[in-house]
């Protein structure tokens, strides 16, 4: 049979096994007569012989994987995946072996076993794409978003062109786990591939929008700290969810939470200059003027308008830093010269003060604007 003699073979092994065809020779001539026939393409006339061999010794893997290759070629699943139920039952047979499974597991009534067979073949070779695609395909159509998106974040994370996945992964966790949040992570990492797509840069925008709702009612019992930390994770622009939470609760007058995500903000280095002199404002109408003025004093010279000024010169009053505001007022007053309420205040000021030079100039110069 080594030398492929297979014909000579065949009738050798029947003479063995038709004079001893139970025993140890009896098994080796079965087997050798099985294989010869195999040997010259006589799978179906060797078919009944590998039977018996199984029959004979149901643990010869060896045999029971020639014959599961035998009966697929024949056409005769129900036996080839009986066979190969019988080799998956190993905990340790060979990759090729799962592989070929998979073939004779296809078609309606087998889902759950193929299925298997894909992840178990997919823990030793987890980058095989075609099998990934197919428990894709199969979480989606029965409704399985959680396997799904497992076999999604897999190709998202290890894949180089990932670009049809993020858009996957965004659409099933928008749709079907009512998570934006874990869509929104998706989207901008698309965004950053293609930074051209308008509709991603509007869904990003609408997504955003829908979680600065959503999250109002945890800043609005002062979890907006804790927020931020946990959109870490969740949120490449955290920020524009906090800026848009910022404009709704301003819009519904909602003060006290609107100050804590204006301080989480500004802590975090986001627009501070313009935060600085909102929050200045937010304490001063709360009377919190110390609070107040360490705000105002961290907005930088060239974001000092006259409405800087102005609210300066009032907590340097309420601060009893009559000298201080008093400046603050004449920098007002070089913006914003007909003013005049804050001109008699800055003369009262500088009356108190013993500042008569002052006052003789602020006289002077509103007697030159009013004539």
């Amino acid at each position: 049979a080594h030398e492929k003699n297979y014909s000579e073979a065949e009738r050798y092994f029947g003479l063995i096994f038709e004079k001893s065809p139970t025993g140890k020779h009896g098994d080796a001539a079965l087997e050798g007569l099985a294989y010869s026939l195999r040997a010259r393409g006589l799978t179906q006339l060797a078919f009944p012989l590998m039977l018996q061999l199984i029959t004979r010794d149901s643990n010869n893997m060896r045999v029971i994987h020639d014959m599961a290759l035998d009966a697929a070629s024949l056409k005769r699943f129900e036996v080839a995946r009986q066979l190969f139920r019988r080799l998956l039952q190993e905990p340790a047979i060979d990759d090729r072996v799962i592989f070929q499974a998979a073939s004779v597991f296809e078609g309606s009534g087998f889902e759950k076993e193929r299925n298997e067979i894909y992840k178990r073949y997919l823990t030793l070779h987890p980058d095989y794409l075609p099998f990934r695609i197919k428990l894709i395909e199969g979480s989606e159509a029965s409704n399985d978003y959680e396997s799904l998106m497992g076999h999604l974040s897999y190709l998202i994370e290890n894949l180089e062109d990932n670009d049809k996945y993020l858009l996957k992964a965004a659409d099933v966790s928008l749709q079907h786990l009512n998570r934006p949040d874990k869509a929104l992570v998706y989207l901008e990492q698309y965004q950053i591939i293609h930074p051209e797509n308008s509709a991603i840069s509007t869904k990003i925008s609408e997504i955003q929008e829908l979680m600065a709702q959503d999250f109002l009612s945890i800043v609005e019992n002062g979890g907006a700290e804790l927020l931020w930390g946990d959109l870490a994770s969740i949120a490449a622009n955290r920020q524009l969810i906090f800026i848009r939470m910022a404009e709704l609760l301003a819009i519904h007058k909602k003060h006290e939470p609107l100050i804590s995500v204006l301080e989480v903000l500004h802590k975090n280095g986001v627009n501070q200059s313009k935060i600085s002199f909102k929050l200045s404002k937010l304490h001063y109408d709360r009377q919190r003027y110390e609070t107040s003025f360490q705000f105002i004093k961290s907005v930088p010279s060239d974001e000092q308008d006259y409405g800087y000024f102005q609210l300066r010169a009032e907590l340097e009053l309420q601060l009893g830093m009559e000298a201080a505001a008093l400046e603050s007022l004449l920098q007002y007053l070089a913006v914003q010269p007909l003013q005049h309420n804050q001109r008699r205040k800055a003369i009262e000021l500088a009356g108190n003060l013993g500042q008569v030079d002052i006052q003789l100039q602020l006289f002077d110069s509103a007697c030159l604007l009013y004539t």
